[in-house]
């Protein structure tokens, strides 16, 4: 996590590979710091299959959902990163609609936007 937080994405994906090759079971934090390394490097696609693995061993929780959707949002992945939050079995939080707003602002979705800011209130 303090790999993907502090700009050096690439390194922290690679320790994530490395832990694999010794067949170690990433636990939740572990989870989080990938999830969080891979929205930084716009890797939508292995996110995905990072969050479904996550769903297979263990129930997320909502930090988990927070990447999730913040990796989906950035890639401009908008409409199911608001299916995911729709259909999540935990009460979004801030930090929830935190990421989908910021996709929602950082794609020019305005229109939408709105109604994620007010969720926050």
């Amino acid at each position: 996590m303090g790999l993907a937080i502090n700009s050096e994405e690439d390194e922290a994906l690679k320790l994530f590979s490395k832990s694999q090759e010794f067949s170690l079971q990433p636990n939740a934090g572990t989870f989080l710091g990938a999830l969080c390394a891979w929205g930084h490097s716009g890797l939508s696609e292995e996110g995905r299959q990072i969050f479904s693995g996550i769903t297979l061993r263990f129930y997320p929780k909502l930090e988990h959902y927070a990447c999730y959707i913040d990796i989906l949002a950035r890639v401009g992945l908008l409409e199911e990163a608001l299916e995911v939050v729709k259909s999540m079995p935990l009460e979004p939080n801030n930090f929830v609609w935190g990421a989908l707003l910021g996709g929602y602002l950082l794609h020019s979705r305005v229109d939408v936007a709105q109604y994620v800011s007010n969720r926050l209130a």
